[in-house]
């Protein structure tokens, strides 16, 4: 009789331990993704042949091109990419691209290439403007105009406007690199198993 007593103390003292554990993997777990969301990782995210998915949006790379800053003489990286707003709020296509770790090499040193989207003048890299085309070529010179313009309009004033629920499309960004001559990596921050996208120059 004593034995089955003890027998069953003994279960009802795993029973609680177990519980106990139980609610602290849930507290644990609780806490992780409090954290990651703090941290501002609040949704998951793949990365794959250039493909980017989160639980509000996808964004495609589609193109790049290295380029010479027109007049400050920055190195630069143009990235044409389509996002799609799978969520039911508005969001900002550029915002997408926090969620890379962008680095880039040189013979002796690897440099994180900084997420700010402004500091790149992307359309005056693509359409120069010469002192001769002021002085002396007018039609070169509004042609320029007309292209920055136009490539502003279309691609990178829609990287930082808001996207509309359902909506896609393709923006464009220009990032401020180390060099021309050596690859860019994307690869997802705070990530073990994510995928390299190297562009190479």
């Amino acid at each position: 009789m004593k034995k089955l007593k003890i027998f069953g103390i003994l279960i009802i003292f795993l029973m609680t331990i177990g519980g106990c554990n139980k609610n602290n993997n849930e507290k644990s777990s609780q806490k992780l993704q409090q954290e990651w969301a703090e941290d501002g990782n609040s949704e998951p995210a793949t990365f794959n042949d250039g493909t980017l998915k989160t639980n509000e949006a996808e964004l495609i790379i589609d193109k790049t091109q290295f380029v010479n800053g027109s007049q400050d003489g920055n190195y630069g990286l143009i990235v044409w990419y389509t996002v799609t707003n799978n969520s039911k709020e508005n969001i900002v296509p550029e915002n997408l691209l926090t969620y890379f770790k962008i680095t880039q090499n040189d013979d002796s040193s690897s440099y994180n290439i900084e997420n700010d989207f402004n500091f790149f003048d992307s359309a005056g890299a693509l359409y120069p403007i010469t002192d001769e085309d002021i002085s002396n070529n007018p039609e070169a010179y509004k042609s320029a105009i007309d292209n920055r313009n136009n490539f502003n309009k279309e691609f990178s004033l829609k990287a930082s406007s808001e996207l509309l629920p359902n909506k896609t499309v393709q923006v464009a960004t220009g990032l401020t690199i180390n060099n021309l001559s050596y690859p860019i990596t994307f690869e997802l921050k705070d990530s073990t198993d994510s995928e390299k996208y190297v562009v190479n120059p």
